[in-house]
């Protein structure tokens, strides 16, 4: 009788195996692990790159738990500007251009004159700060790759010469439906690029360098922004 109870033991545990490696490899497994992996890195480098609109963006940034930096350039009917985003020590740190203030930014004429090619600053708790430092840091980027289910697998493609494979969930807002893939790499659950596809454009975010050190340094002299 004891070689049937072990074998027997030896097929519950093999399900159970088996029903854990499914788990893991569903694309709601796939997704899970891919931001459980995310959240426990302490940095990362992105670059993100979007067409919506008629406007054009790049924003390549690196992202640590307490600091930040992104260096944004933005295109809008024909013409391109800079800003660079800083946040270190709960303040947030901007430089720009009069043209990316303005438009990208969203100052007004006024707040353009005053700022324009030189450092200013906002610092936590207030709203200018949550909307300038969103996912500038580690938590809020990671956050930026929250989908919502039911999830599906997309076929295995190529993504800056690495093969990758993904999943897709779908976001309907206001009538509208947009299509989410986040792609993770051979060998790791870390997330290696998420794609937003609406009927305004495209988003397409790559991620590389996960838990590197990141060196930022706030700027002196930045004025107070009011």
């Amino acid at each position: 009788m004891l070689p049937r109870v072990a074998t027997g033991c030896a097929v519950v545990l093999s399900l159970a195996v088996a029903a854990t490696a499914a788990a893991a490899t569903s694309p709601a497994g796939v997704y899970g692990a891919a931001i459980v992996a995310a959240e426990a890195q302490k940095s990362v480098h992105y670059v993100s790159t979007s067409n919506l609109g008629g406007n054009r963006e790049t924003i390549v940034g690196d992202a640590a738990v307490d600091r930040g930096i992104q260096r944004i350039t933005f295109t809008h009917a024909g013409t391109t500007g800079h800003v660079t985003v800083i946040v270190a020590k709960a303040a947030a740190y901007v430089r720009g251009d009069a043209f990316t203030l303005r438009n990208f930014m969203a100052l007004t004429s006024a707040q353009v004159s005053r700022y324009a090619g030189r450092w200013f600053v906002v610092r936590s708790p207030s709203l200018e700060y949550a909307v300038v430092a969103e996912a500038v840091q580690m938590r809020s980027f990671v956050n930026e790759l929250t989908m919502p289910g039911p999830f599906t697998a997309v076929p295995a493609t190529t993504l800056g010469g690495r093969r990758v494979t993904g999943v897709r969930g779908k976001l309907t807002q206001s009538g509208k439906t947009a299509l989410l893939t986040l792609y993770v790499g051979a060998g790791s659950p870390l997330p290696v690029a998420q794609v937003i596809q609406g009927s305004s454009g495209k988003v397409t975010t790559t991620m590389t360098h996960w838990n590197e050190r990141v060196s930022v340094v706030a700027p002196r002299g930045a004025l107070a922004f009011h």
